[in-house]
């Protein structure tokens, strides 16, 4: 999915070939053109998902499933424990920045990054300003 041509997922349901879905926005505002929202993990959650029938609330209350390991997924969907499985692109440095820059709030999960930063406490003088 990384190497198709962007915003794209792979969609497969364990029953015919997976495909590669070639991704659009439907809006023709300029502000659409932003990588934030150009996304494919914005696309599917705000403009597939409705498509689909699926309610917004669908990605917190337990509809949707997340799996972080490819593989993962693949057998589930393969066994039909899940009817379907969307691959996701990893998100590119100028969409995290583009959503952050538009102060969006980006769907469950897609902010998951590896390698995993070390975590620990931040530490920041009492004059410092933080934003």
């Amino acid at each position: 999915v990384n190497t198709a041509r962007q915003p794209a997922l792979g969609v497969w349901n364990g029953r015919s070939a997976p495909e590669i879905w070639s991704l659009e926005s439907d809006d023709p505002s300029p502000e659409a053109l932003s990588p934030a929202l150009t996304s494919s993990v914005y696309l599917l959650h705000h403009h597939l998902y409705p498509k689909l029938g699926l309610r917004p609330e669908a990605t917190t209350d337990g509809s949707t499933l997340y799996r972080s390991d490819p593989q993962n997924l693949w057998e589930e969907v393969r066994h039909h424990d899940i009817p379907v499985g969307f691959w996701l692109p990893s998100m590119s440095t100028e969409a995290f920045a583009s959503a952050v820059d538009m102060r969006l709030t980006l769907p469950p999960k897609s902010t998951r990054f590896l390698p995993k930063l070390v975590s620990g406490p931040v530490w920041a003088s009492h004059e410092s300003e933080l934003g």
